[in-house]
C-alpha cells in the first residue's frame, strides 16, 4: 500500500472495532438526544454464503495452475465453473423461498459462492430479530477508512465473525451473514482532495536502532524519454517510469502488448475514487498513454465516488506507465469493509464479458485479524481459488509493516513474539508483491536492489516492505520446504516500493512524490505479467493464470529470470511501552528464495522468453 497515508481494509476489524454503528447510549434524561433511526423503508443489501464445493474447487485451482499437471492451464468460463464448484440450483431456490415471505430478494453471484439479499430496514428487522443501527453519512467527512461520505446499516455481532448474526430464518440455507451495509451519497461527496483520515487510536511509535543520519540515495541514473520534472527536485528525488521500464524489462513488451493488455487488469479500490484529469497528467509528463478507466461499482455504490484516494491514484497511473500504451483499465469501486471486499473480487471476475487476466489489490489486514472472519474468509479463498480456474492472475501489496504487520496495529498485539504477515498477501492462491529500495547509476545500470526499508534514513510510517511466515497457512505445493519452516511464506517476488527514491503521480492536479510502497509494487508486477499473458493470447494461447507455481519452477530452473536481492531485512520495531520496543526476529534477504524480498525482482525480459517456451497448449475455452 501506499506510504503516503495508508489506508487498509480489516476483514474483521472493521466489523469489530473501527466501524462505529450508532448504538443507543444516551445523555442524562434532561438532556436526551435520539439517536439516528433507519428509515422502514430503505433498502438494505447484505451479502450471505452459500454451500458450495470447496475441496474440489481447491483442486481444480492447483491442476489448473500447475505445470506438467493434467488440465494446467485449461481453463472455465466464469458460468461453467460457477456451475461446477458453486452452489446447486437446489441451494438457491431454498435461500429464496426462506426469505421470500419476509419480503427479501435474492441475487445469486455470478461466482454462485454467495448471495446479496436485499429488503427494506422493517423486514430485515424481522428477519434478524433486533433494531437494526444507522449512521447517517455526513458532507466532507472522512467516514471510517473511507474518505467518501456513506450511510451505515447494521446489526451487531460482537463476535465479529459473520456468524453469530446468522438468524434461525437462514439456518440450513446460508453459511454465514454479514450484517454491514453502507450506501453511498453522493450528493454529499465533494470533489477534490480528501481530508486525511483520522489518527488511529491504535498507532505505535517507531523507533529504529540506528542514528538516522545515513542519507537515502537519490536518482543517479539517466532519465529516458519525455518527463515534466526535468529541472525540478523531484527529478533527484524519484525515477522516471522509462527508467523503471528499462531495468525490469518491461519495455521488450510495451510497444506490442501493452495495448492489449489494458482492457484485461483491474484494479480494486475500497472506498476511494479517482480522477481521470489526474491520469491524464501524468500520461503527458511521462509521455505515455492516458487509459480511459472503465469503473463498475459493487453493493450500495450507484455511481462512481469523486472523492479522491492517493492509493486508487498510485495503482492506477503505476498501470498506466508500466503497460504505456493501454487504452483502457478497468477499475472496481467497493466499500472500504467485509462485505465490500468480497464484493470487489467478485466484481473484478464477473462485471465485464470476460474476467481479467490480472487482478491486483492494495489492500489488506492483520493476518492475526482476519482469521476471526470465519465463515467469510472461507469465501474469500474461494473467490481466490476461482479466480485461478478462470484464468486470472492475482497480485496483493503485501503490506508496509515489515515483520511487524499485526503488532503496529494494535496494542493488543503489540508484545507479539512472533513476526507477523498480512491477508490476502499470506494465502496460497495470490501472488504477494514484496517491496524492494533500486539504487542506479550512470546509463540506468541497476548498481543495487536491497529490501525496501526507509526506517534506516529516520524515516517514520508505514516505510518497510512486509514479509515473513504465515500464522495459519501451510506452506502451498509450489513452496514445498523453501522457507524451512512449513508454512506459507510471504512475498513472493518484489518490485521498487522504497521513497528514497520513489515515484511521482498526479493526485488533485498537482505532483505528489516521492511515494510508493508495496501498493507500487503490485501493480508493477501485475501489468507486467498480463503483458505476457497479452502475449499468449495473441499467438492463440491461454494466459498465465495464477502464476506462482510456475513462477517458482521458472526460478528454480532458470535462476536469472529474476535479480535476486541478497542485501536488507524488514525489521518494524514497535514501541508497545515507553522504552520497550519489540522487534521480531525477521527477516534478513539472502542468496535464493528469502521471506524479506521472496524470488527476488523481475526480469520481464526473461520471463516473458520462458512463457513463450510453454506455447502449444490447447486453446482456452474462455
Amino acid at each position: 500500500m501506499s506510504c503516503l497515508p495508508g489506508r487498509r481494509i480489516a476483514l474483521s476489524t472493521l466489523t469489530a472495532a473501527g466501524v462505529v454503528l450508532a448504538g443507543l447510549v444516551g445523555a442524562p434524561a434532561e438532556a436526551e438526544t435520539a439517536a439516528p433511526v433507519a428509515d422502514p423503508g430503505e433498502s438494505v443489501t447484505f451479502l450471505v454464503g452459500l454451500p458450495f464445493r470447496a475441496k474440489a474447487l481447491e483442486a481444480a485451482a492447483m491442476r489448473a495452475s500447475t505445470p506438467k499437471r493434467d488440465g494446467y492451464r485449461k481453463y472455465l468460463d466464469v458460468e461453467t465453473a460457477a456451475e461446477a464448484y458453486g452452489a446447486t440450483n437446489k441451494s438457491a431456490r431454498m435461500l429464496a423461498a426462506k426469505v421470500r415471505p419476509a419480503g427479501l430478494s435474492v441475487e445469486i453471484d455470478g461466482t454462485r459462492l454467495f448471495a446479496r439479499v436485499t429488503g427494506d430496514v422493517e423486514a430485515w428487522q424481522q428477519v434478524m430479530g433486533s433494531s437494526i443501527d444507522f449512521q447517517p453519512a455526513s458532507a466532507g467527512s472522512a467516514q471510517s477508512l473511507d474518505f467518501a461520505p456513506f450511510n451505515k446499516f447494521g446489526f451487531g455481532n460482537p463476535a465479529g465473525d459473520g456468524l453469530a448474526g446468522l438468524p434461525a430464518s437462514l439456518g440450513g440455507v446460508a453459511t454465514w451473514i454479514i450484517p454491514e451495509y453502507f450506501e453511498y451519497v453522493a450528493s454529499l461527496d465533494v470533489a477534490g482532495i480528501p481530508p486525511a483520515p483520522p489518527a488511529s487510536r491504535t498507532a505505535r511509535s517507531l523507533i529504529y536502532p540506528s542514528d538516522g543520519t545515513q542519507k537515502p540515495p537519490t536518482n543517479g541514473g539517466s532519465p529516458l524519454g519525455t518527463t515534466c520534472l526535468a529541472d525540478t527536485p523531484l527529478s533527484t528525488m524519484t525515477y522516471t517510469p522509462d527508467q523503471l521500464s528499462q531495468v525490469y524489462g518491461l519495455n521488450a513488451l510495451q510497444a506490442g502488448y501493452g495495448k492489449a493488455a489494458g482492457d484485461r487488469v483491474a484494479v480494486l479500490s475500497l472506498g476511494g475514487g479517482f480522477s481521470q484529469q489526474d491520469v491524464d497528467a501524468t500520461a503527458k509528463c511521462f509521455g505515455h498513454s492516458a487509459p480511459t478507466v472503465d469503473v463498475k461499482t459493487g453493493v450500495g455504490i450507484d455511481q462512481p465516488i469523486v472523492s479522491l484516494s492517493l492509493e486508487t491514484a498510485l495503482d492506477l497511473q503505476t498501470v498506466a506507465w508500466a503497460l504505456r500504451n493501454a487504452k483502457t483499465t478497468r477499475l472496481v469501486q467497493v466499500n472500504n469493509n467485509t462485505p465490500g471486499f468480497i464484493d470487489a473480487y467478485s466484481m473484478a471476475l464477473t462485471a465485464w464479458s470476460t474476467p481479467p487476466d490480472v487482478i491486483t489489490n492494495s489492500f489488506g489486514t492483520c493476518e492475526l485479524s482476519s482469521q476471526n472472519t470465519v465463515g467469510s474468509i472461507e469465501t474469500v479463498e474461494a473467490l481466490l481459488q476461482f479466480s485461478a480456474v478462470v484464468g486470472t492472475s492475482l497480485f496483493v501489496a503485501a503490506g508496509d509493516t515489515g515483520s511487524s504487520a499485526c503488532q503496529a496495529s494494535g496494542p493488543e498485539l503489540s508484545t507479539h513474539a512472533a513476526p507477523t504477515v498480512e491477508y490476502p498477501g499470506s494465502s496460497a492462491f495470490v501472488t504477494a508483491a514484496g517491496g524492494t529500495q533500486l539504487t542506479l547509476g550512470s546509463g540506468n545500470v541497476r548498481i543495487g536492489e536491497s529490501v525496501w526499508n526507509d526506517l534506516q534514513y529516520g524515516l517514520t510510517g508505514n516505510a518497510v516492505a512486509t514479509g515473513g511466515p504465515s500464522a495459519f497457512f501451510d506452506a502451498p505445493w509450489y513452496q514445498g520446504s523453501i522457507s524451512g519452516s512449513g508454512v506459507r511464506s510471504v512475498p513472493d517476488i518484489s518490485a521498487l516500493a522504497a521513497t528514497s527514491p520513489g515515484t511521482v503521480i498526479s493526485f488533485g492536479g498537482k505532483p505528489v512524490g516521492p511515494l510508493a510502497g508495496t501498493s507500487q509494487a503490485s501493480p508493477l508486477l501485475a501489468a507486467g505479467f498480463a503483458m505476457i499473458s497479452s502475449r499468449l493470447r495473441a499467438q492463440g494461447q491461454p494466459p498465465l493464470g495464477f502464476i506462482n507455481p510456475w513462477l517458482y519452477d521458472t526460478v528454480r530452473a532458470h535462476p536469472l529470470a529474476v535479480y535476486d536481492v541478497t542485501t536488507g531485512n524488514n525489521q518494524y520495531p514497535v514501541e508497545y511501552a515507553p522504552g520497550s520496543i519489540n522487534i521480531p526476529g525477521c527477516c534478513q534477504a539472502q542468496v535464493g528464495y528469502d521471506s524479506a524480498s521472496g524470488l527476488g525482482s523481475p526480469n520481464f525480459i526473461r520471463l516473458n522468453q520462458r512463457a513463450m517456451r510453454g506455447t502449444g497448449l490447447a486453446a482456452t475455452t474462455r
